[in-house]
This record gives structure tokens, C-alpha cells and sequence, in this order.
């Protein structure tokens, strides 16, 4: 843990057999249970930080051309089937952002290459 950092506790409930695998890995592994917990928590909040935010029914109806897509980390098998129902214009679309996340992620690495 990073003392230069102000933490606050947390209590919640798990199953036992969990909580004991868990103190035996972090044990295995020389780490702190709580610095464990606190890195699945990121990885958590950076997946749905912003959320997967439900689209308002009247999408459908106030915007006829409207598709809602996967979500961006949902399970590539979920995209391959939304992909194979798309069309030539909505598989440009898809493909036009991916692209610009593309150039953005590389620009982002470049920027904060010394980052770790």
C-alpha cells in the first residue's frame, strides 16, 4: 500500500471459503488482502465507471435509425453476433471509431509513455 495515500475502510461480506482463498493467495503471493481488493475494485470502476448506461426507450422512437451496440468490454462473441447483423453503413460507422480510439489511445501512450 501507498502510505502517501489517505485510505478509508470498508466493510462488506463475503463468502467464507472465498475470504479464506483469498487470505491464503494474498499470503502466497506476499500481498495485503486489502491491496488486492482495492485493485479488483479499479479494475471494476474502470469497466463500468461511467456505467453501461441503459438507453431511454424513446431512443427507439425518437431517432429511427437508432442501434444500440454491446458494450465495449462485453465478450467478443456478443460483438461478433451484433456485427453480423449490421449493414455496410453502421460496419463504416463502427469501424470509423474504432479507428479515431485507435489514434487516440496511441496518442494518449505516447504522451504518458514515461508513465508505469
Amino acid at each position: 500500500m501507498n502510505p502517501e495515500r489517505i485510505k478509508a475502510q470498508a466493510l462488506f461480506l463475503i463468502d467464507r471459503e472465498l475470504k479464506q482463498r483469498l487470505k491464503l493467495k494474498a499470503a502466497q503471493e506476499q500481498r495485503d488482502m486489502s491491496e488486492i481488493v482495492e485493485e479488483l475494485v479499479k479494475e471494476y470502476l474502470k469497466i463500468h465507471g461511467e456505467g453501461n448506461p441503459a438507453y431511454a426507450i424513446t431512443k427507439w422512437l425518437d431517432e429511427a435509425d437508432f442501434k444500440a451496440t454491446p458494450a465495449f468490454f462485453e465478450q467478443w462473441q456478443k460483438w461478433k453476433e451484433y456485427l453480423k447483423k449490421c449493414n455496410r453503413k453502421e460496419l463504416t460507422a463502427i469501424e470509423s471509431r474504432a479507428i479515431i480510439l485507435q489514434k487516440e489511445c496511441k496518442e494518449w501512450f505516447y504522451e504518458n509513455r514515461d508513465l508505469k
